[in-house]
């Protein structure tokens, strides 16, 4: 009896001992090496910073945008198309487009009044993205008005008066659209043009087809005076690009083309395109825009002009 009684004890001491033993075997370690542990990021560390934000100055677009005389050139035969952009509808009396030009947001269209002496002009601000008109200035004192430019390193739009007193140039302020200083230049031009990269001005001479490329002070720069072909037509407004200057000619509608060294390149002809008179000329980007006139009593045009 003694002996069943010593052998359940032993059987009963041996289940205890396996169930120990189990259980030991079963238990995982919990625990984490801090030595491979990465270190909790503070909200600081793991803010993303935000991407500088991006502008284009519309004043000084980039050196690679394209310009019109990237289709250009004295041995390239190129074709003309026209496209209507906007009616430019008198004020009052102040019925015929002279300048125009453009500041890369904004252009700026002349419109005299020649029923009165001196000469009045409105220069009229039309917003580029829409083609609305968004301000009027005052009638202005700036003669014939029949050139206009932007300058902008000095962020000034530049009038060339032409007659009675072809010396003068204004400055207008393109906010106040206000005339802010004129001056003489010792020059008689008809028209003016502003190129940036160069800092300079090309100047269409008056009684001729000359022309003159001075600095910003109007010192002139090389030759005094460019001899410009004669075209026998009428002379307007002018533009110009980092590479090309453009004239502008109406009665026989064309666009006159010369280097910056004043080499004649080559003459554009549209009169086949459009019978009225061509007065200014701009551009953005490879594109010009050329204003008419059509209708002397109530409007004026701009149309789109594509040179490929």
């Amino acid at each position: 009896m003694k002996k069943i009684l010593w052998i359940i004890i032993l059987l009963f001491a041996l289940v205890i001992l396996l169930c120990a033993c189990k259980l030991n075997i079963g238990d995982t370690d919990t625990t984490t090496d801090t030595a491979g542990e990465t270190e909790p990021q503070t909200e600081a560390e793991t803010e993303t910073e935000p991407p500088a934000e991006t502008t284009t100055d519309v004043n000084n677009p980039p050196e690679d945008e394209p310009e019109p005389s990237v289709y250009i050139s004295a041995d390239k035969e190129n074709t003309v198309t026209l496209k209507h952009i906007m009616n430019i509808n008198s004020i009052g009396n102040h019925n015929v487009l002279q300048g125009a030009c453009t500041d890369g947001k904004y252009a700026y269209v002349i419109l005299e009044n020649q029923k009165v002496d001196p000469h009045l002009c409105i220069i009229r601000k039309i917003e580029l993205e829409t083609w609305k008109v968004v301000a009027d200035s005052q009638p202005l004192a700036i003669d014939h008005g029949n050139d206009i430019c932007y300058n902008s390193k000095t962020g000034m739009l530049v009038v060339s008066h032409n007659a009675p007193d072809r010396t003068k140039v204004s400055y207008i302020n393109p906010d106040t659209l206000e005339v802010t200083e004129t001056i003489k230049i010792g020059y008689e031009i008809y028209s003016i043009t502003y190129n940036p990269e160069l800092d300079r001005y090309a100047l269409g001479i008056s009684y001729g087809y000359n022309f003159v490329i001075v600095d910003s002070n109007f010192k002139y720069v090389g030759k005094k005076f460019i001899a410009g072909k004669d075209t026998g037509f009428t002379k307007q407004g002018m533009d110009s690009d980092s590479k090309y200057i453009y004239f502008v000619q109406s009665w026989e509608n064309c666009i006159v083309v010369y280097d910056w060294e004043g080499n004649y390149v080559k003459t554009i002809n549209f009169e086949d395109k459009i019978k009225h008179e061509s007065e200014a000329i701009f551009h953005i980007g490879e594109s010009f825009y050329i204003t008419f006139n059509v209708n002397y009593d109530t409007y004026g045009a701009l149309y789109k002009v594509d040179i490929r």
